[in-house]
Order: structure tokens, then C-alpha cells, then sequence
């Protein structure tokens, strides 16, 4: 009995980009993949978009079988797998799975694919043939083969590609006979192998496996400036799934719309131009991060159906980042030690980001309650006093545990979630004395120096899955830390005097100034700006 699995993240009526969607309305796809693969579903749903509902099954578990005897018998008992859907209504099918296919040769694949169509009444794909289609739809003849296989299969398919018609110029092998696994093949391994064969820029290449990680390194490859075409089959089987149930244009990851944006291809027939040459002013990163665009898709994104997360959210920079946030109509969940502190509309819920454990659960309690995340605010921060012999051991590490690694486990906590929005952003709290010495502060000013780092590196490596990454800078705030810290003075006001007047403007920031900052950077009218730490400092950086 095959268990049927939704990847709906929504619950009855949802707003996208707001208009009032059916969920139970929408195209529906059945999705069938192997039972250990654990990327397909969620690089299939980043890529399909809102407007399909994947439902999924797995083959059955065969865990004596060699690898040729399983990839047979998936093709054997594909028809009782695919009736687990039972009686329901499904636009298309797609069968995730290209090394059983490969098996069956191109016109085998095909026939094999019509009979079941046929049969269960919708049309239904492997993955393999959505990349003999989408080769089709951008003329590509020629192209080079990167495999996770053991030598056997990646043989098989690169038979099979020769056999459709397309020619295989060179094969890029990521595994071995000693280790197959293609559900361990990393983005490293990937852009490694690839730099190393120094393709030409008007080459097509093709990742073939479902279960191989590929939407990073595609990102990577597209930052570096490559021009090459880019072809995975999970990619290609959403480039199907969405033609064939009729998804609008409007939900589009970028990856696709770049591909509807250029029907010519490397490799093309004729010596027809590459994706770079056809289309030279275009910069490979604006093609494939398209929120970051002049894209009124983007644009129209509403702050109203958004959930943000924000963690230190019950007090100082927190609260205020809370409130701005819920005034633009975003649902706000404050993380905080202190939950019952946060203010209305905010749902407290209690964290503390030093505990792994304790922020996978505060994420999953946020996303059972609103059924999605797609602002992060990583705000909770402590701070430390003294010079580089003040502090012991176990004081950096605290600080460094809460300041930066904290911010490393609610972001990847909530990294699935962020996946699945139109409108993903982090909003990091740094500091303007990441950049600016003051005095008595190294343990702090280190902490937020990494979080500075860690804001661009974030930035980078999230671009291809337009996942926006920026900062804060705030300079001095008036927060509750900073009138504890003033009280610890032998003249508190005269402490106060002297800190209003190291900035320019001649006094403190306030919270409501920061949390402004952090809104705009966490919603959709900063929809272009990604790697950007913005100083709200009183001019402490830009004057003095």
C-alpha cells in the first residue's frame, strides 16, 4: 500500500500575491518518487510554484534488490503505484524517477508512458521524457551529461540520450562503482567537477537524477556569470508539469522563466546563438533571481499574506521590528525567552536560539499556526564590555553562541519555508561597530563583525533561490540593555551624555527607527535589494 503524501503547506482559502485562491481549486499533480529520495519533492515544489498542488506516492521498499533489479521493478509496479492515488482528480503524473526509465530506452519510455496515460486517464510523464521535451522546446542537439551514477547506469543514459537523437560531446562522472548515491552528491562536488572540465561557454548542460541536489549550484554557476544552458530533470519535469496543467505565468521561479524567456538554446540547431549570445546586455544572475528584477510580479507581492519570525522579538530593536511589521498587515510570531512579554498582534512563542532544539520547535509551532514562514528577523542578541584580556572563554563563546550561531539555527530551521514563499527575506541585526572601533567592546563588535560576514555569505549562497539576505547596522539604541548598562556608571546621566554625543545627530537611536529599517528590508518594497547591511547609526559611519 502506497501512502499518499500532500505537499500543501496551506490550509482552505490562501491570498497570493492578493487575490483569494481555492487551494482545494488548484491543478493537481501526482508525483511519483523513490522511496529513499529525499531532494526531488523539495526542489520540485520551490520550482512548481503555488498554483499546483503535488501530491505524491513512493515506490515500495526493496531493500535486497541490486540496483538494475529495483529500477526494473519500479517499472513493474508503476501502474499499482500510481493507482494509490486512488479516485483523485489529477491533471498530470509525473515519475520522478530517470534511471528506471533509462532502462526502457527512448521509444519504450515513451509508449510506455502513453499506455499508462491511457489508462488512468490524465497525462502522465516520466522525467526523462520532460527533458527529451524541454530539449525539444529549446532546439538543444548536443550536450554534456553530468552524472551521480555508478559507470553502468551512467552508460545506460548516455545510450539513451544518443538514442533520442541528442549527442552526448562529454560525460561528467560524480560517482563511482565503490559508491553510489546520488542522494550525497553535495553543491561542492557539483561545481568542482563542473569548473574543472572548463566547459565552453555555448554548451548545454544536463544534470540528470532527480535525487541530486542541483538548485544551488545552478545559482552558483548563473552568479559566476556562466552563460551555459542548465538543464536537471527536476527542472525540466516542472517546465512540463506547469505547461500541461496550464499554471499561469505569474507564479514562475526564476530558473523557468528564464527558459521561457530564450526558445533557443545552446547547442541548437543551425549554429543558432547561445543563451549568452542571444541575449548579451541580460546579466545570468538578473535571469535567474527574478524577484530581484524589475519584475512586477514582485511588485505586486502584499505584506498582508505574510509571516514573519523574529526572534529577540519581545522587547527593544525586537518589539519594534514586530510592530512595523504587523502594521504592514504581516503576521508576526516574537521569538523571544520571554514570550509572554511580546505586544499584540504578535503571538509570542517561547525560544531560545543557544538550543537547537528549542528553535526547531518554536519554527514548527510557527508554521503549524500560520502555515507558512517567510520572513526570518534574526534580532536576539546579547551584548559584553571590556578589552581582548577582559573576557574569558566561556564569555566569547556565550556571546559569539547567541549573536551569530544563533542566527545560523533559526535561519535553517526555516530555510524549507523560505523555499516555498514568493517573497522570501532575512533581515540580520549587525552593528555599526562591526565597522566603526569603539572602545571596551571586542567581544561584541566581533560578534557583529560575523554577522556582517555571515549576512553576504547568506546572501550568496541564496540569490538562485530568491532568498533575500540583508542586515542592520543600528549604531547606539535605546534599549533596555543600554539603560542597564548606564546604571552600571558612576554618573549614569553624564554616561548618557557622552554616548549621545559620539553620533553625529547628537542622540540615541530609537527602537521604532530600527524596526522601520528592518521592515522595509524584510518585505516586498525592498524586493531588489539583496546583500545590503543598512546603517541606522545617526551618521556614526558615514560622518565622522
Amino acid at each position: 500500500m502506497c501512502q499518499i503524501l500532500t505537499s500543501a503547506a496551506f490550509g482552505g482559502a490562501i491570498a497570493f500575491y492578493g487575490v483569494p485562491m481555492d487551494l482545494f481549486g488548484l491543478p493537481r499533480l501526482g508525483l511519483v518518487v523513490p522511496p529513499g529520495n529525499p531532494v526531488t519533492e523539495p526542489e520540485f515544489n520551490r520550482l512548481i510554484g503555488s498554483e499546483v498542488n503535488v501530491c505524491t506516492v513512493r515506490f515500495p521498499v526493496v531493500p535486497d534488490f541490486a540496483q538494475r533489479e529495483t529500477f526494473e521493478m519500479y517499472n513493474d509496479v508503476l501502474p499499482e503505484t500510481l493507482a494509490g492515488f486512488g479516485g483523485m482528480r489529477l491533471e498530470a503524473g509525473l515519475v520522478a524517477c530517470n534511471a528506471s526509465h533509462y532502462l526502457l530506452n527512448p521509444d519504450g519510455d515513451r509508449a510506455y508512458c502513453a499506455e499508462l496515460s491511457e489508462r488512468f486517464g490524465f497525462p502522465l510523464l516520466s522525467s526523462t521524457q520532460a527533458i527529451l521535451a524541454l530539449c525539444e522546446h529549446l532546439d538543444v542537439t548536443n550536450l554534456v551529461l553530468v552524472s551521480p551514477y555508478a559507470k553502468w547506469l551512467t552508460q545506460t543514459s548516455h545510450a539513451y540520450w544518443e538514442k533520442a537523437g541528442i549527442t552526448v560531446d562529454r560525460v561528467i562522472e560524480l560517482g563511482d562503482d565503490q559508491h553510489f548515491n546520488p542522494y550525497d552528491v553535495t553543491t561542492k562536488t557539483i561545481l568542482d567537477n563542473v569548473r574543472r572540465a572548463r566547459l565552453p561557454q555555448d554548451a548545454t548542460i544536463l544534470f540528470t537524477g532527480t535525487g541530486m541536489v542541483t538548485l544551488t549550484a545552478l545559482a552558483e554557476l548563473a552568479r559566476e556569470g556562466d552563460g551555459r544552458t542548465l538543464i536537471t530533470s527536476n527542472l525540466a519535469a516542472a517546465w512540463w508539469t506547469r505547461r500541461t496543467v496550464g499554471a499561469s505565468a505569474t507564479d514562475i521561479h526564476p530558473f523557468l522563466r528564464r527558459l521561457e524567456r530564450r526558445p533557443v538554446a545552446a547547442g541548437a540547431r543551425g549554429g543558432q546563438p547561445s543563451v549568452a549570445q542571444a541575449e548579451p546586455e541580460q546579466s545570468p544572475v538578473a535571469g535567474l533571481t527574478s524577484q530581484f528584477a524589475a519584475d512586477p510580479v514582485a511588485a505586486q507581492t502584499t505584506d498582508e499574506s505574510l509571516v514573519a519570525v523574529v526572534s529577540g522579538g519581545a522587547s527593544g530593536i525586537g518589539a519594534a521590528a514586530a510592530a512595523a511589521l504587523a502594521a504592514r498587515g504581516v503576521r508576526v510570531a516574537a521569538l523571544d525567552l520571554n514570550p509572554d512579554q511580546a505586544a499584540a498582534p504578535a503571538v509570542g512563542i517561547a525560544c531560545d536560539v543557544r538550543d537547537d532544539e528549542s528553535v526547531r520547535r518554536a519554527v514548527a509551532e510557527v508554521a503549524e499556526r500560520f502555515g507558512r514562514i517567510d520572513i526570518v528577523v534574526n534580532n536576539a542578541g546579547i551584548g559584553a564590555q571590556g578589552d581582548i584580556a577582559g573576557n574569558p572563554d566561556e564569555e566569547w563563546l556565550r556571546v559569539l553562541d547567541v549573536n551569530v550561531v544563533g542566527m545560523a539555527r533559526l535561519t535553517r530551521a526555516a530555510l524549507p519555508y523560505l523555499r516555498r514563499s514568493p517573497a522570501a527575506a532575512v533581515v540580520n541585526t549587525s552593528s555599526i561597530y562591526a565597522w566603526v572601533g569603539l572602545p571596551q567592546r571586542t567581544v561584541y563588535a566581533a560578534s557583529k563583525g560575523a554577522v556582517f560576514a555571515l549576512t553576504l555569505a547568506m546572501a550568496a549562497d541564496h540569490v538562485g533561490e530568491s532568498i533575500r539576505v540583508n542586515a542592520v547596522a543600528p549604531g547606539a539604541v535605546d534599549t533596555p540593555w543600554i539603560d542597564r548598562l548606564m546604571a552600571q556608571a558612576p554618573d549614569p546621566a553624564a554616561a548618557r551624555a557622552a554616548l549621545n554625543a559620539r553620533s553625529p545627530a547628537g542622540r540615541l537611536v530609537r527602537p521604532e527607527e530600527v524596526g522601520e529599517a528592518i521592515a522595509y528590508l524584510a518585505t516586498p518594497a525592498s524586493s531588489a535589494t539583496t546583500g545590503t547591511v543598512l546603517a541606522v547609526d545617526g551618521g556614526i559611519h558615514g560622518l565622522r
